[in-house]
C-alpha cells in the first residue's frame, strides 16, 4: 500500500468513526428524549369579556366581602400564576390556608397580570383601588422587576436562547449541543438583566426608578386606607449558589427604611433544587413552588401583618376619586418618573397610553 493510499485510508477511517459517533449520539439522544432547555413562550391568557383588565381574579365577578378582610395580591406573571391553574397559585392557596387558620375572616384577590412591570402594577392598582377598597395589599416582586424598559434588554437574550441554526432543526444531537452552548452564552447577560443592567451606571438608573415605584405604591395603598406589604421572589433557577444577593439586600434595606413589612422568599427557597421549582423549560414557579410560597406568605401575614386588621379597619380614611382625578394622577405619576429619567421606556409608554401623542397632519392642498 502506497503512502498516499495509507493517508487516504486513515482519513476515511477517521471520518467513518466520526459519522458513527454522531449517528450513535443521535440515536442515544432520541431514545433518551434528551433536549436542551429552551425558553417556553406561553400563550397569553384567553381574553375574558368579564375581565378586560387581564387579572387572575375578574373584578367584574367580585362579590361583596361582607365581614371579610380583603387581601389583594398585585404583581406580574409570578403572581398571576402563568402556566398553572388558578387553584394552584400562591394567592389562591393563601386564601385556603387563611380560611383553615381563621375561618370566615379573609378574602384574597389576585391582581397579578402577565407582562406588568412596577409602573404597570402601580397603574393597575391606581385605577381599581377605590373599587376594591382592600385592607391589605401584598405587592409581590419577581426576579425581573429591575426592568424598567419594557423588556428591551431581555428580547435579544431570549432570541439568542431559543434560536437554532438550520442543521439543528433536523438533528436532536446538534440541537442539544447548540442549545447547551446558547444557554451558557445567555447566562451572564441574563444575570445582568436581573440586576438592572450590565454596568454600575445602568443598575443605579434602574434602582432609582424601582425605589420610586415602591415608595409611590406604598403611598397609594396607604392613601386608600390599606396596609402595604412587600414580598420578593428569588431567581428560582439558581437557589444554591445565589448570584443576586445584592438586589435582595438593597430591597430589604429600603423596606426597613420605609417601615414596610417585608418577606424575602429567598430564605424560604434557598438550598432547594431549582429545576424542581420551575415549570418545564421555563423559570416561572410550578405548583410545588407556589405551595411553598403560599405557606411562607400565609404564616408571615398571620404572624406579622393581620393582627389588628379587620374588614372595618383603616390606616386612613379611604379617599374616593372621580375618573378625571384618577387619570390626572396617572399622568402626574408618569411625569415624575420621566423627570427622574427621561429615557424610561415604560413610563413613556404609559404616558402615551394616557395622553396619545398628537398626530402630524399633512398640509391640505
Amino acid at each position: 500500500m502506497t503512502a498516499t493510499r495509507r493517508i487516504a485510508f486513515r482519513i476515511a477511517a477517521v471520518l467513518a468513526g466520526l459519522i458513527l459517533a454522531v449517528a450513535a449520539g443521535e440515536v442515544i439522544v432520541r431514545l433518551a428524549h434528551i433536549r436542551p432547555k429552551q425558553a417556553k413562550v406561553h400563550a397569553p391568557p384567553t381574553p375574558d369579556p368579564d375581565n378586560p383588565l387581564g387579572t387572575r381574579t375578574p373584578l367584574g365577578r367580585l362579590g361583596p366581602s361582607g365581614s371579610r378582610t380583603r387581601i389583594v395580591f398585585i404583581g406580574d406573571s409570578f403572581t398571576y400564576g402563568l402556566g398553572v391553574e388558578n387553584d394552584q397559585t400562591f394567592a389562591y392557596r393563601i386564601g385556603v390556608l387563611l380560611e383553615q387558620a381563621r375561618p370566615g375572616r379573609y378574602m384574597t384577590i389576585n391582581l397579578g397580570r402577565p407582562g406588568d412591570d412596577l409602573i404597570g402594577e402601580w397603574t393597575l392598582y391606581n385605577r381599581v383601588r377605590d373599587l376594591i377598597s382592600p385592607q391589605v395589599v401584598v405587592h409581590v416582586l419577581s426576579p425581573n422587576d429591575m426592568d424598567v424598559d419594557l423588556y428591551r434588554d431581555f428580547v435579544p437574550i431570549k432570541d439568542l436562547y431559543v434560536g437554532r441554526l438550520w442543521p439543528s432543526r433536523y438533528s436532536r444531537l446538534l440541537d442539544f449541543v447548540e442549545g447547551t452552548i446558547r444557554a451558557a452564552a445567555t447566562y451572564p447577560p441574563t444575570l445582568d438583566y436581573l440586576r438592572g443592567g450590565s454596568s454600575p451606571q445602568a443598575r443605579r438608573r434602574a434602582w432609582v426608578i424601582v425605589r420610586h415605584e415602591i415608595e409611590s405604591m406604598k403611598g397609594l395603598v396607604e392613601a386608600g386606607g390599606a396596609r402595604y406589604v412587600l414580598v420578593r421572589f428569588p431567581f428560582l433557577l439558581e437557589l444554591r449558589d445565589y448570584p443576586l444577593e445584592n438586589v435582595h439586600r438593597r430591597l430589604a434595606e429600603l423596606a426597613a427604611r420605609l417601615d414596610i413589612p417585608y418577606l424575602d422568599l429567598l430564605h424560604v427557597f434557598r438550598g432547594q433544587d431549582g429545576d424542581a421549582m420551575v415549570l418545564p423549560n421555563d423559570d416561572h414557579p410550578n405548583p410545588r413552588a407556589h405551595e411553598i410560597a403560599a405557606a411562607a406568605i400565609a404564616e408571615f401575614l398571620i404572624n406579622v401583618v393581620l393582627d389588628g386588621v379587620s374588614a372595618t379597619s383603616r390606616t386612613a380614611g379611604p379617599i374616593r376619586r372621580d375618573p378625571a382625578e384618577i387619570a390626572e394622577s396617572d399622568v402626574r405619576h408618569y411625569r415624575e418618573i420621566l423627570n427622574l429619567d427621561p429615557t424610561c421606556l415604560s413610563a413613556r409608554h404609559w404616558l402615551n397610553q394616557t395622553i396619545p401623542p398628537k398626530k402630524e397632519h399633512a398640509p391640505q392642498p
